[in-house]
């Protein structure tokens, strides 16, 4: 069986956005906006600039990816530099960061 030694982050790992207190979630069209600290409105605004990104990157990367994407809005500067793991500082005047999963990665 398994037992559980501790409980924590494993080390050098970012936060997630549930650490960083209550989540709220709004669907767009091609997008699934979670954030904290955000009223509703704001993360359908995120939600209505993502879905209208989406054509976008399908002209730029083609049809072979999902078309959908999800967008996490941490509270402050500091609450997205706590979901990279890195200093805040390296994110002032920065209004997005994009990571992908593409196909074949980690293998």
């Amino acid at each position: 069986g398994w037992y559980v030694a501790a409980e924590g982050p494993a080390q050098g790992a970012g936060q997630q956005l549930w650490d960083q207190g209550p989540v709220s979630a709004v669907s767009g069209a091609h997008s699934l906006v979670l954030g904290t600290g955000q009223s509703t409105g704001d993360l359908r605004g995120y939600a209505r600039l993502a879905d209208r990104a989406v054509p976008a990157v399908s002209r730029a990367w083609g049809a072979r990816w999902a078309r959908r994407v999800v967008v996490l809005v941490p509270r402050s500067l500091d609450g997205m530099a706590a979901l990279l793991g890195s200093p805040a500082a390296r994110y002032r005047g920065i209004a997005a960061v994009t990571t992908a999963e593409t196909p074949g990665a980690g293998r």
